[in-house]
């Protein structure tokens, strides 16, 4: 198990690139306004990664947390946005924008209330906040989608594989934030990263068969 994970970890990069490209191709072949914000979205979460190497190492040795701290509210925002634009019920639309006001007040409150430094420490309750929201949405997403007379052909759906990479992983991070509270620098914190690691790969397989699946059905 220790030698998958290690191999995990060399190889993640790798495919979060190749995920990127395939994803780049379908956006040029669909030309879905969603599909392109979710693959701008790729790009600069792939080079946010490389900047917290770079900050972790040459900036601010060992502590990269602004930098993650920073994409965020992108990560989240992208994500609302893109159930915001699905669901079809104009009341969870409201919520939508009501969960993801939630997040930045809860931002403020661990801010200004708590006096986390974000420079220092990655965000933990928003996350938390913003990442449970995120499932219920997921949860209601695929509700509508099974109510739809189309459902057989819900593969066609981009959006779909989106809500269902990230619902797996942040079904797994989300308590690992939780479970971060407590554990933090022991060695069941490191065996909860493992699964971090494994839900990523699951996370970009899923993207990756979305992305060409998708495209497949656009060319027919």
């Amino acid at each position: 198990m220790d030698q998958f994970i290690e191999f995990l970890k060399h190889w993640l990069p790798t495919m979060q690139i190749v995920t990127v490209i395939v994803g780049t191709l379908a956006a040029f072949k669909q030309r879905n306004r969603l599909l392109n914000l979710f693959v701008l979205f790729l790009w600069y979460a792939i080079l946010n990664e490389f900047f917290a190497d770079y900050y972790g190492t040459e900036i601010q040795p060992g502590n990269n947390s602004i930098v993650y701290n920073v994409f965020y509210p992108v990560f989240f925002g992208v994500l609302f946005y893109l159930l915001h634009q699905s669901i079809k019920s104009r009341r969870f639309k409201q919520l939508i924008v009501f969960m993801y006001g939630s997040y930045f007040i809860s931002m403020f409150i661990e801010l200004f209330v708590l006096g986390v430094d974000y420079t220092l420490q990655r965000q933990s309750l928003p996350y938390i906040i913003a990442g449970t929201s995120l499932l219920v949405c997921f949860l209601y997403f695929f509700v509508e989608l099974l109510r739809e007379e189309l459902v057989m052909h819900v593969e066609r759906n981009m959006v779909f594989w989106i809500a269902t990479a990230y619902f797996f992983y942040l079904l797994a991070y989300v308590p690992l934030k939780v479970e971060q509270n407590y554990y933090a620098n022991s060695v069941r914190m490191a065996s909860l990263f493992d699964v971090y690691f494994i839900m990523t790969l699951i996370m970009n397989l899923f993207l990756i068969i979305g992305f060409v699946w998708s495209s497949l059905w656009e060319e027919k």
